[in-house]
């Protein structure tokens, strides 16, 4: 009959191919002109740091962590000496301030002088 149900394709309901492709191609240039705008959290004068670059700063930071540790590990409980307290107090300060920049780097954004 003339309402018979009408025959269903394959690729019936699916959306076309050509249409997958045009969504996709406009998501990357969305994503690229996204990525040329600046970030508008970055305070003047400043550029984000890239994350291989924040990562690698990181991971010498606690490489240097641990070779102050134990530098400070090797040194006498009783330090007697003005020379070896003030080596003790450099290291305790290196230690610190290590420490910080480690806070600084583990945050998912970084901000260095353009």
């Amino acid at each position: 009959g003339f309402w018979a149900s009408p025959r269903k394709h394959e690729n019936f309901g699916s959306v076309p191919a050509y249409l997958d492709q045009r969504k996709r191609q406009l998501r990357a240039e969305a994503e690229a002109k996204k990525a040329l705008l600046p970030d508008p959290q970055c305070p003047e004068g400043m550029t984000r740091m890239p994350d291989e670059e924040r990562l690698q700063s990181l991971n010498d930071l606690k490489r240097r962590k641990a070779e102050i540790k134990a530098e400070l590990f090797k040194l006498p409980l009783n330090v007697n000496s003005m020379r070896a307290r003030k080596h003790q107090e450099a290291l305790h300060k290196a230690l610190d301030d290590v420490e910080n920049s480690i806070k600084i780097f583990e945050r998912p954004v970084v901000y260095i002088q353009a």
